[in-house]
């Protein structure tokens, strides 16, 4: 009898033995996994980093790769004898330095070595002869290549390289070369920006094997060469890949390194040799995490092993006791039981019970609540029955998950309401004892909210079509594939005419009515490929990708008049009708960036209005600059306390302004945009306030209108650090002056109306002068 009750115990020692082996298996399992997954990920986030260094450098390569080639254009024969040829070469070389900063200077040297103008005046006059951005295109002159010279330490101290073009003679002989030669520490910068941990290093390094900056800064490695045999540089190059990652002793460092190798050699500007990106770190600083974990583990196993003992020893002890309360416990259960039934009775989520194939077993109350069916009605059958046909795999693929044991959060599906509509369910799941789990919740209007500023996000609110944010990434997706394949761009910039008189006439309901009905025609008559955007009032800006020839852009114009020129149908009976003055812009011949583009056309537009309204005009070489934004009389919306702070954000809006076109310190831009943010969250705060005040019927709209605002700041910010200075005049004009007469006048007139104290009628700001449109 004594026998016959150890046994248990004896098995249960046993067992014991049994999962302490396996939890050691599965500790040992989990750090190798631990070791393998920080492995792969590392190594994921060494490549992408390489790859988005090297984009960026192709980026920077193409830019000076056109720059250098644009000033070889413009030596013509004898320039050397003009002195002002000269003279016009010199400033213009300084110009292209100022507006590039990775750039250190250009220089134009004669085929025996002499400067003979450059952007750094110290330079000129210089003669040498040595350096290997002339001998080498010296020797195999080719006017298609781009020659990158061997990293070399300059007279000045810092170390150079560059990047260089022959010329040639009348003759078609050798006649020079102008070369630019990179600035290592905007290089380095720029280096620096993907570095995501402290011991992370980026290295830019010459075909030659002679590395050329290395970020963070570190002097003893700059010109040392890693062109030795079995380096991780030699390693690669041997490879013949564009791209892998190596692991092994850095040849810079000495440290055992994981390193992303990435060779920068774009076919387009047929370079003489390749440049190579490294990005690394060091491996003990990688897995360091990975060697506290196992060592925390091995505490946590043995902590575990010592309570499994003395814890099964324990229960063993306590099982006769326990024992005695067993019926106690029952009791305890079935209690416990009651009040989880009521409690799954009451819930007010969505609570269910299935099997492992989806099919409900249990119900409560809350599903004729949110979905119309009573809860006997779908047990029995299964979920898949009424999730969307577009979520139904999805679906599966979640029970199975189930079935493996995982457990389900925040699976959002459709499921199909008892009327026929779909609701957009959230779901919550685990399976137990083959039964699977479920609590969810109708998070439809969630839903519907998240789609809703998505569009308002890229979307113009009352046309539909791109807003300025998505107009700017499609054109310089448009403009990157047109260098690429060597086609045209044609940028359509289009203002109403007549748009004025139709608001006037038939108020503001017909012209919203009119700008619908002009951007449908305007999608009608464009190629799916294309982008339509309007960027504010009756501005319209379309962009035509991968043209070949310009009277492509032409026609499509062309097409454009003829489908405003038809009457419109208003909802008064009545009909309007407007027209079309169309500027053109041609990528490349009118430019080659975003701004000088767009500005172009604007420039032609207005031409066309000039001239008579209702045509189109290709742009021609030069625009206007833009002036300062102004309130006049029109924008008075008759508050005190709003028209002073209309004033104040005016005039930071003019400040920014000024800075953007004299290339300002970034910092004090910066901080003009963290000034310009706060006092338009003020304003928009103080109008809040009075429409909760007075009780203003239009608070929704006009709040959502502010929250757009707020949003367009930060788009601001990042385009007009692109050197759209130009273009963004007219962004922020219309962003600022546009919602003062859309939103704010209604406003001022109805607080007004409730007693609010009026601005002066004599106060300066009536007598401003009009602004441009």
């Amino acid at each position: 009898m004594a026998s016959t009750r150890r046994r248990p115990f004896v098995s249960e020692w046993l067992i014991f033995a049994v999962c302490v082996l396996v939890i050691g298996a599965v500790f040992a399992y989990t750090n190798v996994h631990d070791h393998a997954h920080i492995t792969d990920n590392e190594r994921q986030r060494l490549a992408t980093a390489a790859t988005v260094t090297s984009d960026v450098l192709s980026h920077h390569l193409f830019s000076i790769g056109a720059t250098l080639d644009n000033v070889r254009g413009g030596l013509r024969p004898g320039w050397l004898a003009r002195e002002d040829a000269v003279a016009v070469c010199r400033e213009r070389l300084k110009t292209l330095v100022d507006a590039m900063p990775s750039v250190r200077g250009i220089l134009v040297m004669d085929p025996a070595g002499k400067i003979v103008t450059a952007a750094r005046d110290e330079l000129i006059g210089q003669i040498l002869p040595q350096r290997q951005y002339l001998q080498v295109p010296m020797r195999h002159p080719d006017r298609d290549t781009l020659y990158v010279s061997p990293p070399y330490q300059s007279v000045s101290g810092p170390w150079l390289l560059n990047l260089t073009y022959a010329l040639a003679g009348q003759s078609g002989e050798f006649a020079g070369v102008v070369s630019a030669a990179l600035d290592p520490k905007a290089l380095a910068v720029l280096l620096g920006s993907v570095r995501y941990a402290a011991d992370a290093w980026v290295a830019f390094v010459h075909g030659n094997g002679t590395l050329f900056v290395w970020e963070p800064e570190r002097g003893d490695v700059v010109g040392k060469s890693l062109a030795l045999p079995g380096t991780l540089f030699t390693r690669f190059l041997e490879s013949g890949l564009d791209a892998a990652v190596l692991e092994g002793t850095s040849r810079a460092t000495g440290e055992p390194s994981m390193v992303a190798l990435h060779r920068v050699q774009p076919a387009e500007l047929h370079m003489d040799g390749p440049l190579i990106i490294a990005v690394g770190r060091n491996l003990e600083a990688v897995y360091a995490p990975w060697w506290h974990g196992l060592w925390r583990s091995l505490l946590i196993y043995g902590l575990l092993v010592l309570g499994g003992i003395a814890g099964l020893a324990v229960v063993q002890h306590r099982r006769r006791l326990a024992l005695r309360a067993i019926e106690e416990r029952e009791a305890q259960l079935r209690a416990i039981q009651s009040e989880l039934e009521t409690l799954f009775t009451l819930a007010p989520s969505l609570l269910g019970i299935g099997d492992l194939q989806g099919t409900f077993r249990k119900l409560n109350p809350a599903w004729e609540k949110w979905l119309g069916y009573a809860s006997t009605e779908l047990e029995g059958l299964s979920c898949l029955d009424f999730i969307h046909p577009q979520d139904r795999e999805a679906t599966k693929a979640r029970i199975a998950e189930l079935v493996q044991g995982r457990t389900i959060t925040n699976f959002v599906a459709r499921f199909r309401h008892k009327n026929g509509m779909y609701r957009f369910i959230e779901w919550h799941a685990a399976a137990r004892d083959g039964c699977i789990y479920a609590a969810a919740q109708d998070v439809t209007q969630r839903q519907e909210l998240e789609r809703t500023l998505e569009q308002m996000a890229y979307h113009d609110r009352l046309t539909g079509l791109a807003n300025r944010a998505l107009l700017f990434d499609r054109l310089s997706q448009a403009l990157f594939n047109a260098r690429r394949k060597q086609t045209m761009v044609a940028i359509l910039f289009i203002d109403l005419d007549g748009f004025k008189g139709v608001n006037d006439q038939y108020g503001h309901d017909a012209g919203d009515l009119v700008l619908k009905t002009i951007a449908e025609r305007f999608l009608a008559r464009v190629r799916a490929t294309d982008t339509v955007a309007r960027t504010g009032g009756d501005e319209f800006v379309i962009v035509l990708n991968e043209l070949n020839r310009a009277d492509e852009a032409g026609l499509v114009a062309q097409n454009l008049l003829e489908a405003v020129a038809p009457d419109i149908a208003l909802a008064s009976g009545t009909t309007c009708r407007v027209g079309a003055s169309i500027g053109i812009s041609l990528f490349p011949h009118d430019g080659i960036d975003m701004d000088t583009l767009l500005m172009a056309a604007d420039a032609a537009m207005y031409q066309a209005k000039k001239a008579g309204k209702n045509q189109t005009v290709f742009a021609d070489d030069g625009c206007q600059n833009a002036g300062a934004i102004v309130l006049d009389s029109r924008h008075l919306v008759g508050v005190a306390e709003i028209d002073r702070q209309h004033e104040g954000l005016v005039l930071l809006v003019n400040r920014l302004l000024d800075a953007a076109r004299t290339h300002g310190d970034q910092a004090a831009m910066e901080r003009l945009f963290h000034e310009l943010a706060g006092a338009t969250a003020q304003h928009f705060a103080t109008e809040h306030a009075l429409m909760q005040r007075y009780g203003y019927p239009r608070q929704a709209g006009h709040d959502a209108a502010h929250d757009y605002l707020l949003a367009e700041v930060d788009n601001f910010r990042g385009e007009i650090f692109k050197g759209g200075d130009q273009f963004m005049f007219s962004l922020l004009e219309a962003w600022l002056l546009e919602h003062i007469l859309a939103e704010d006048l209604a406003l001022g007139h109805f607080l007004q109306e409730q007693g609010m104290e009026a601005t002066a009628s004599g106060e300066e700001n009536v007598a401003l002068p009009p602004m441009r449109g």
